[in-house]
């Protein structure tokens, strides 16, 4: 299957994820700013803006009434199950 906007373990998301906990990590790809958001067990989800200047933003926290997200950018949530709390791999 084509890879969807957002890398495995993240969810894709049309909407906005707000800004009052984020870490801007740079202009970089899209799969480099999933691995900041999967190296940080606190995040959960992110910002790049892949249509325009390549802005990487790690969010640890955001509220899901926040409107519909800008054009250039893609929201990608983290799967609540990647998070590695006790997931059956980690136990194993």
């Amino acid at each position: 299957p084509p890879m969807g906007p957002c890398p495995d373990g993240f969810e894709h998301s049309k909407m906005d994820l707000t800004n009052e906990k984020e870490k801007i990590e740079g202009k970089i790809g899209n799969e480099a700013c999933s691995d900041k958001c999967s190296k940080n067990s606190k995040c959960v989800g992110y910002e790049w803006n892949g249509a325009g200047d390549r802005m990487c933003k790690t969010k640890t926290v955001f509220k899901s009434s926040a409107g519909k997200q800008a054009k250039s950018w893609t929201s990608c949530i983290r799967n609540k199950c990647s998070r590695g709390l006790g997931t059956v791999e980690e136990e194993g």
